[in-house]
């Protein structure tokens, strides 16, 4: 259930968030403040990274539209600018949304690793860049050790040769992120417990700039409370669990969305032509417990609201893992579940002759089923109108779309929201498209032929990390 508010949060709606409740807060105390702060520091790092008149240009034309003036290749540089920089507003604001406009009255705790920065370029600019998620990583912690606050030219003055060594190094390891740049990275669907974040907290997911529903954040009310399969080597949900509909946000600039840490979500890929702009501190509303199952690395410690309502921004209390094990939905419900068909066939699609599938009862209207031949693999669905049939895999990142949902029109990726038609196998994005082919009933049989689309619609390899 999706709250706005143009008021205080009530007791009531504070204790729904444990719950699959959200809230979107539009005016906050002393939002003007804040949000001309936070600009103000982007437009700083913008013009010590790339100097005045792209300042200016982007001042003129919005943040929205900084992938035209702003390079791709020098995003991760600003992320870092703005993360050595937002510690003591991030804490402010965390504060006194808390303590004036959520009304939180007892003590709670703020992580200063815990803040999420994500600069997202729509998907066509970002995957012209360079930079690899594993070098932006390997970077930012480099920098996020230095005690000094950013700065480009001494910066790269003082690890000139590491850094370039850093950025030339070809990777170790192909994980999640590293398909694609940095700039074009996106979160798929997860519980931030996963992660070492403690459980019953809270995210601020405050809206900077641009934020729509084809670029901003899904996330999975009907999922809230059941349990939800974990693999920990990919860190994310395994393939063959079914995700229910993504739920797409789009926010005012300055809105902050309001949501429980646990509450399944993830990126939507930027497929918009604008830049988006987010922020999100966590908040733990009370003693921090932590998912025995998650990441081994532990925060360097919390600040705790008494602490920052006396002005003391330095001091930091340890609460171990080891000591402090919670429990993830206790008496959770059992797993979202859809009815699942498959059929597995040692041959390939002729260009000639329609191959009969299986019985045409075998697909009511309304479900799905995934047929795997010798070359491809293809999703058949039932829809009011007829069969519809569909390459099985997202060009994105071969997530498999036999584990998102559909409806009549469409069917989801279940990595990262983008939306296909079961028409002509098109998305708003002029570089995903998935083929189309010819299903239908014949004498009580289900038959499929060739693909009827061509893709003319495809990722060129230089702007993909080579694996």
């Amino acid at each position: 259930m999706t709250t706005e508010l143009k008021n205080p949060v009530n007791n009531d709606l504070l204790a729904e968030l444990n719950n699959k409740h959200y809230l979107i807060v539009h005016n906050f105390t002393q939002k003007q403040f804040y949000y001309d702060s936070i600009k103000q520091m982007i437009f700083d790092g913008i013009e010590q990274i790339e100097g005045v008149e792209c300042r200016r240009s982007i001042e003129k034309h919005g943040l929205a539209t900084m992938h035209k003036y702003f390079p791709v290749d020098k995003v991760f540089y600003l992320d870092i600018f703005i993360r050595k920089h937002i510690h003591r507003l991030q804490m402010e604001l965390a504060y006194s949304f808390c303590k004036n406009d959520l009304k939180v009255s007892t003590e709670f705790f703020i992580a200063p690793e815990a803040l999420v920065v994500k600069i997202c370029y729509p998907f066509e600019v970002a995957v012209k860049s360079k930079v690899t998620y594993q070098q932006y990583e390997q970077y930012q912690a480099q920098q996020l050790k230095l005690s000094k606050p950013f700065n480009l030219k001494e910066s790269l003055k003082a690890v000139k040769v590491k850094t370039k060594n850093l950025l030339q190094k070809p990777q170790t390891h192909v994980g999640y992120h590293d398909h694609y740049p940095y700039a074009a990275h996106a979160y798929a669907p997860h519980l931030d417990s996963w992660y070492r974040v403690p459980l019953n907290g809270i995210n601020l997911w405050w809206a900077i700039a641009g934020v729509q529903e084809d670029n901003s954040m899904v996330f999975y009310p009907e999922a809230f409370g059941r349990y939800i399969q974990y693999q920990r080597d990919i860190a994310y949900i395994p393939p063959g669990n079914t995700l229910p509909k993504p739920h797409k946000l789009q926010l005012q600039d300055g809105s902050i969305f309001v949501f429980n840490s646990d509450l399944l979500h993830g990126s939507h890929l930027n497929i918009s032509n604008l830049t988006r702009i987010a922020l999100s501190p966590r908040v733990i509303l009370q003693k921090p417990t932590f998912y025995p199952d998650s990441s081994n690395r532990e925060y360097s410690g919390w600040h705790s609201s008494k602490d920052i309502g006396r002005g003391e921004f330095e001091k930091l209390i340890k609460f171990p893992k080891k000591e402090n094990w919670g429990t993830l939905y206790e008496g959770r419900q059992k797993p979202y579940v859809e009815k699942r068909i498959s059929i597995t066939l040692n041959s390939s699609l002729s260009e000639v002759t329609p191959i009969a599938l299986c019985p045409s009862d075998t697909l009511s209207v309304g479900e799905k089923m995934l047929v795997n031949f010798r070359r491809e693999s293809i999703v058949i669905l039932r829809t009011i109108e007829g069969l519809r049939a569909v390459s099985a895999l997202c060009p994105h990142l071969k997530a498999n779309l036999i584990d998102g949902f559909h409806d009549e029109q469409h069917i989801y990726c279940p990595g990262h929201a983008v939306t296909f038609s079961l028409t002509d196998g098109s998305s708003k994005c002029n570089l995903l498209k998935v083929r189309v082919y010819n299903v239908y009933d014949h004498d009580g049989q289900i038959l499929i032929e060739k693909a009827v689309n061509q893709l003319d619609a495809h990722l060129d390899k230089s702007h993909c990390t080579e694996l």
